[in-house]
């Protein structure tokens, strides 16, 4: 769901950003997409872990719970990656696919030596989150190339309500509770919106 909101926006994105190549102002618009994107990634990340919490039992079988620990790591990993996959449109657009490739280049020599260490230490858990971790890099490496051309705001309540998404995820076991934290993350997203 995460992968289809953000390639939903990012097709639509791509049109737009080939045709302001030549703007003067596009670095406003650009810095207003991935504004935009990085938030609702955030929130929706957190969001859709605890939706996943709630759904879990009703689509998996029972043979297969053991694996529901998976779930939060999985998430993040594929909100980096589509972040990062994202971020690589503005690179494109600027005609800087060095950095494109680097940031891709880093993330996967991190990968490469850190899987087989994690998944010594950590089993399934580790490849998961190697895999997640070089996501990260990957997204936040694009996203500090960006930020030397492109003004951004810190994106501390997105974070925080992932974090609080996990943190629910693994210590709230009342699906009431749970769809509540779900509906307060909307209005607050909601509330930051209109705020703009």
């Amino acid at each position: 769901i995460i992968i289809l909101v953000v390639n939903v926006f990012q097709f639509a994105w791509n049109e737009l950003i080939y045709t302001l190549t030549k703007n003067k102002n596009n670095n406003k618009i650009y810095d207003k997409g991935l504004s935009i994107v990085i938030r609702i990634t955030l929130y929706g990340t957190g969001m859709f872990i605890i939706f996943s919490k709630i759904i879990y039992p009703y689509f998996v079988d029972k043979s297969y719970y053991a694996g529901e620990y998976l779930l939060p790591i999985s998430i993040i990993g594929l909100a980096f990656n589509s972040l990062a996959s994202f971020e690589g449109t503005l690179f494109l657009a600027k005609k800087e696919s060095k950095l494109l490739f680097r940031s891709t280049i880093y993330a996967a020599i991190f990968n490469v030596l850190s899987c087989s260490i994690c998944i010594r230490i950590l089993g399934c858990f580790g490849a998961i989150l190697s895999l997640t971790i070089s996501f990260a890099i990957n997204a936040i490496n694009r996203f500090y190339n960006l930020n030397k051309n492109i003004e951004y705001k810190v994106f501390f309540k997105g974070t925080c309500v992932l974090i609080a998404g996990v943190l629910s995820f693994y210590y709230i076991n009342s699906n009431i509770i749970n769809i509540l934290i779900i509906i307060i993350f909307i209005f607050i997203l909601l509330f930051e919106f209109k705020e703009e």
